[in-house]
Order: structure tokens, then C-alpha cells, then sequence
């Protein structure tokens, strides 16, 4: 399915952190239509929902890494499981510790993993950068 041009989901929990991140993006230029997600059953049905205007897919999903119920490779790999939904890039903003945890990302299908700066003027750069290459740079396959 072709991807919807104005449109990003965001998998955040921390409230905080939701709102530096969409604040970062619009500041940039970024003016696409930001879904949030609160965890990964939500993410899920955002993505899935059969009562959409037709079949859409946001352009990007930013899926920070401490989320509630589902695990990070849990949503990956239900993404990553359906024809529809298979080749969205789905960057992880996270703050994993192992090594482990990153490589288990990339296995279930993470497109990137950008690890969370603690410094404020570090985390707005790194959310920017994210939209600019995932949202300007990136060219996507045209089914």
C-alpha cells in the first residue's frame, strides 16, 4: 500500500518526551500529521485499523524503545508480518543498554536504531535529523 505523504506514528509513552519529539519535527519543517501511540497494542491498531478512508500507511513510525504491554520486536515483527505494512521504516528511538537489545531490533525488522541523547539540544538534533532523512532524504519502493 502507498504510504500516506502527511502522515508519521509516534510510539511513545513518556508524555514529556511526546512532546519534544513532535515539537522538534514541526520546528524543523515537518508539518505531517502526527499519530501518537501510548504502547505497542496501540500501535498496532493505529496501523491497522480497518475504518481508515482506504488503505494508508504512515510514512514513518518512531518507535521509542520503553513502551507498555507489547515488547519493541513484538511490534516489529507483527509490522513486519504483513504484506501491508512490511516495508514502512520504523526507527527505534531508543535508550537500550545491550548491545543485544539493538541487534534483536534489527533482527525483527527495525529500519534504524538512533539511541536517545539525554542533553536537551542533543535529543532535538537527533529527532530532526530522523526527519530529515527519513522524511526528505528517503525514497520509498512505489508498489
Amino acid at each position: 500500500m502507498v504510504p500516506d505523504s502527511s502522515r508519521l506514528l509516534l510510539v511513545e509513552k513518556n508524555s514529556d518526551d511526546e512532546i519534544l519529539i513532535v515539537d522538534a519535527l514541526r520546528n524543523a519543517g515537518f508539518a505531517e500529521a502526527i499519530d501518537i501511540a501510548r504502547d505497542g497494542a496501540e500501535a498496532l491498531e493505529n496501523l491497522f485499523a480497518s475504518d481508515r478512508d482506504g488503505p494508508s500507511n504512515p510514512r514513518l513510525v518512531l518507535l521509542g524503545s520503553a513502551i507498555d504491554g507489547l515488547s519493541v520486536t513484538e511490534v516489529l515483527i507483527r509490522i513486519r508480518e504483513h504484506k501491508r505494512t512490511r516495508l514502512i521504516p520504523v526507527v527505534i528511538f531508543g535508550s537500550f543498554l545491550e548491545a543485544c537489545e539493538i541487534r534483536n531490533c534489527y533482527l525483527a525488522g527495525a529500519s534504524s536504531y538512533v539511541g536517545r541523547p539525554a542533553e536537551f539540544d542533543q535529543f532535538v538534533k537527533a529527532v530532526q535529523a530522523i526527519g530529515a532523512y527519513w522524511l526528505t532524504l528517503n525514497k520509498m519502493p512505489v508498489d
